[in-house]
């Protein structure tokens, strides 16, 4: 199977968007008898805004988002306990990945 870029799942805004809302998610959730948690979606907006900035430039995932890099990092943007074990780590094994 032939590598697919993530542009060819991008609309033509530029930002991801969902119609549908929470409802989907909040039915999967009460079908697995999990309660919802705090600012839900907020947060898993900011987990995943997290993960996608370790890989791309911001300007590119305040693209893909829809927000500006000041609002991902000031609102969005989360230090990672892979981030701290990254900084203590000796200078050896830290430039060795």
């Amino acid at each position: 199977m032939a590598a697919r870029s993530i542009a060819a799942d991008v609309p033509e805004s530029g930002c991801w968007r969902s119609d549908s809302g929470p409802a989907p998610f909040l039915r999967i959730l009460r079908k697995a008898k999990v309660k919802p948690w705090p600012k839900l979606f907020q947060n898993q907006r900011s987990s995943r805004e997290t993960e996608l900035l370790k890989e791309f430039p911001v300007h590119v995932v305040c693209a893909w988002l829809g927000n500006t890099p000041r609002v991902a990092l000031k609102h969005y943007a989360q230090v990672t306990d892979e981030d701290f074990k990254k900084a203590t780590r000796s200078d050896s094994k830290r430039q060795a990945g």
